[in-house]
């Protein structure tokens, strides 16, 4: 990376709520990485507002709904 010579007006910079809606996990299915591992990513992506693919194997029922636990932003 080359540091640039000027710097970039923050008003041509993307607010970071806006940048975050491109995030997103790669499909990993329930059960090839912990359930721990599965929810953490699950609900990172939900405080963030990005997009959590859970893969082939869906989500684990017991969890419907409880991103409110966890945080006011649901996806």
């Amino acid at each position: 990376m080359k540091k640039s010579p000027e710097p970039i007006p923050l008003e041509e910079v993307e607010p970071a709520a806006g940048i975050v809606k491109r995030f997103a996990t790669g499909a990993m299915s329930f059960g090839s990485i912990s359930k721990e591992a599965h929810e953490t990513l699950a609900i990172a992506m939900n405080r963030i507002g990005g997009k959590s693919n859970t893969g082939e194997g869906g989500e684990d029922e017991a969890r419907y709904g409880t991103c409110l636990l966890y945080t006011s932003r649901c996806v």
